[in-house]
């Protein structure tokens, strides 16, 4: 069963601070790297700034490495929340429109074309009736036209149903303005620790 928004927003946020968590640590890490192993000779004709240097551009390497992994994981996260936003759309749509997406042409094509004092006529009757397949179509053609006061309605008549309607207007808003894996990481990751932020930390 797909996860509620909530829920994937919770298991998203969840991710993303264990990620970067230990990004915000690769710093400290980096610096604790030992570097290529010397013989005593090599070690003997190197300053010890090259030794230094040595071990700071081995953290760098490993820092690379382990943002690379971090980043990886990072985009599955995004990927799989995305396939979750999109399951559970489905979900959703299928739950409040289902029944209605299989009228005939013409039974929609009234429904779409009414106005809004009709559509709210047309709610009431059906509510008190308890006809579900109309309350379905009412339903959809208010919320295809956006017409707020009819939705506003139908949270007041069918509560879970207006909750489900704002579950889905707020999963398509974020579908609508979720960014790329990419462009997220670069907005959201701490910047890796180079061979010189190493070896002056």
């Amino acid at each position: 069963m797909p996860r509620t928004y909530e829920e994937l927003n919770q298991e998203r946020t969840a991710a993303h601070s264990a990620i970067f968590g230990r990004l915000f640590d690769l710093g400290k890490q980096a610096k604790e790297i030992p570097g290529p192993q010397l013989s005593d000779t090599v070690r003997q004709s190197l300053t010890p700034q090259q030794i230094s240097a040595m071990r700071a551009r081995s953290g760098e390497e490993f820092a690379q490495n382990r943002a690379a992994e971090e980043k990886a994981l990072f985009e599955q996260v995004e990927e799989e929340y995305q396939e979750g936003l999109a399951a559970r759309r489905e979900e959703i749509m299928d739950a409040l429109f289902g029944g209605a997406q299989e009228q005939d042409a013409s039974t929609m094509l009234r429904y779409a074309s009414a106005s809004e004092s009709q559509l709210r006529a047309a709610l009431e009757m059906a509510q008190s009736a308890e006809n579900h397949e109309v309350l379905q179509m009412v339903t959809l053609a208010a919320y295809e036209r956006d017409m707020g006061a009819v939705l506003d309605r139908v949270h007041d008549l069918i509560p879970e149903t207006g909750d489900l309607l704002g579950e889905l207007a707020a999963i398509e808003m974020r579908i609508e303005d979720l960014d790329d894996a990419d462009t997220l990481w670069e907005t959201l990751a701490p910047e890796i620790p180079d061979a010189q932020k190493i070896l002056t930390r």
